[in-house]
């Protein structure tokens, strides 16, 4: 009888026990880790204990926990899973302890048998993080910033680690790295936008990007060439010789290895005193064949598009824009434009004509340490898809800068970003901090997600496009306001609206006032799919 007893107690013990290691391995696999350390090992298996000493309280001692084999894997339906093989084996007292028998053991060993479970990851996705990178905030925020996009990118990687991550920091403009070394070894910036020009606009602009571009339509030709060959003078001196850092350097150097002092210079000959350029960079030497041709046929067009983006604020304004020509050529790096920023001041014309734009990407500031051209590297740069953590992990060693805002922007430069990938979940994340509440880029924005439904082109020329593997196109639009500097509360909840009615849709679009508020806001679009578990 006390045979019977104890022997039915042990089975449903044995029972107690799988289901207890059953729940033990739904929280091991919530980790969805199938190359775990010994110290993760370790964890896992404190994990496990912690339930069996729920589940029983009684046992005498815990005598084995093995997590037999993790592995991923993918079902017939193409899925791809994490699975876990778990045992464990513990002592428990019998019922009767009277010595019916010499010998008899008083505890009774009872194991779990093996436990599979399968975590099945949410479906693989691509996100495309479309930040403001504006100082438009204290830096405190942009730090809180930075920490979220870095956090959610980790996120995102252990979740499934098929996905991808890209990032998209705008102001006006999307600043990029470009290839190659500057004249002293740094980093090359660029900046870079997503439009069709329309007539009277199309100029090469990465020509025309890093000269100094006579405004005045009077000008002779060799009036501007003088105007052109003094600034690229200036900038090699200044600059690349370095007279404007402390302590500054002799341009003996500059003058011997960039730069030819002319036998005739001046307004009339079309020429400075001493003519510099870099032999690695053919666009660099404005006397070339190809420069002469580039300047004889544009120099008038190019004047008229800095003039009107000194009125617009941007180079990607209405005047400019061919929409519907952007709308068919947004897909692809055809319509991409691309050009240089000298590593000056920001907001020297000379230097960079098209002011304003791109200013997130940095420049000499003689208030930085090791501010020479040999140390130049952007403040913040377009980071295309990956699942590099160690990319990704990158933004938060980048910096705010530039005080203009222009959403649509950064929206149209990130759709060919996202046509790189081939997850068929495909996620376009905002973010701003400063919306487009001031004239004139606010009409360029409204036009777009009004008059010409950018959003939903977007969507649906994305999955039109076989070579994208695309099932699912979402548009997540998030206004971060924690310590951004006062923004007149009607215009940013105007501009909130438009996002919300004529872009993502009002289930789409939040609101976030602190650091925890964005990441859970971005946490909670990302897990529209999170996965499930079987045995």
């Amino acid at each position: 009888m006390a045979f019977g007893l104890d022997g039915a107690q042990a089975l449903s013990q044995k029972a107690r026990l799988a289901r207890a290691v059953g729940e033990a391995s739904l929280a091991v696999a919530a980790g969805g880790k199938y190359e775990m350390s010994p110290e993760e090992i370790t964890t896992a298996k404190q994990i496990i204990t912690h339930y069996i000493d729920y589940y029983f309280p009684e046992k005498l001692a815990i005598s084995h926990i093995d997590i037999a084999s993790a592995f991923h894997e993918v079902d017939q339906d193409s899925v791809s899973y994490t699975g876990y093989d778990i045992s464990a084996v513990i002592k428990v007292p019998i019922l009767f302890t009277a010595k019916m028998v010499s010998g008899l053991e008083r505890n009774l060993a009872i194991g779990s048998g093996n436990v599979r479970i399968k975590k099945y990851s949410s479906v693989p996705a691509d996100y495309v993080l479309v930040v403001d990178f504006t100082n438009s905030a204290s830096r405190q925020s942009f730090t809180s910033l930075k920490s979220v996009v870095n956090e959610v990118s980790e996120y995102a990687l252990k979740n499934n680690p098929e996905n991808k991550i890209a990032l998209v920091p705008y102001t006006i403009g999307v600043p990029v790295k470009l290839p190659g070394k500057n004249q002293r070894g740094g980093q090359r910036v660029g900046c870079s936008l997503l439009f069709v020009p329309n007539e009277g606009y199309d100029i090469d602009y990465t020509f025309w990007g890093d000269k100094s571009i006579n405004n005045q339509s009077t000008a002779t030709f060799n009036q501007f060439m003088y105007t052109m060959d003094r600034g690229r003078f200036d900038f090699y001196r200044y600059y690349v010789g370095g007279l404007y850092f402390n302590p500054p350097t002799d341009d003996v150097l500059v003058l011997a290895r960039w730069c030819a002092k002319n036998k005739k210079y001046g307004s009339k000959e079309g020429r400075g005193e001493y003519s510099c350029h870099d032999g690695n960079y053919p666009d660099d030497d404005i006397f070339s064949e190809r420069s002469q041709r580039i300047i004889a046929s544009e120099r008038a067009k190019a004047r008229h598009v800095v003039l009107m983006q000194y009125k617009w604020n941007s180079l990607f304004n209405d005047n400019a824009i061919d929409y519907q020509a952007t709308l068919n050529n947004m897909f692809s790096n055809n319509a991409v434009i691309t050009y240089p920023l000298l590593w000056s001041r920001s907001t020297l014309s000379t230097f960079r004509p098209f002011q304003m734009m791109c200013e997130n990407a940095g420049g000499y500031n003689p208030a930085l340490p090791d501010n020479d051209l040999s140390q130049a590297a952007p403040f913040s740069w377009l980071i295309e898809l990956t699942n590099d953590k160690s990319e990704l992990a990158q933004v938060e060693n980048m910096s705010q800068a530039g005080s203009w805002t222009q959403i649509s922007s950064g929206l149209v430069r990130s759709v060919p970003v996202m046509m790189k990938g081939r997850n068929k979940r495909k996620v376009f994340i905002i973010i701003s901090r400063r919306v487009d509440y001031l004239q004139p880029n606010a009409d360029v924005t409204e036009k777009w997600l009004k008059q010409y439904q950018l959003c939903e082109k977007i969507k649906a020329g994305i999955k039109e496009r076989g070579e994208t593997n695309t099932s699912r196109v979402e548009m997540y639009f998030i206004t971060y306001s924690e310590g951004v500097y006062a923004i007149p509360i009607k215009q940013a909840k105007q501009w909130h609206t438009i996002w919300a009615e004529h872009c993502v849709g009002t289930n789409n679009a939040a609101t976030a006032d602190d650091k925890d508020e964005l990441l859970k806001t971005i946490k909670g679009f990302m897990n529209d799919e999170t996965g499930h578990f079987a045995s």
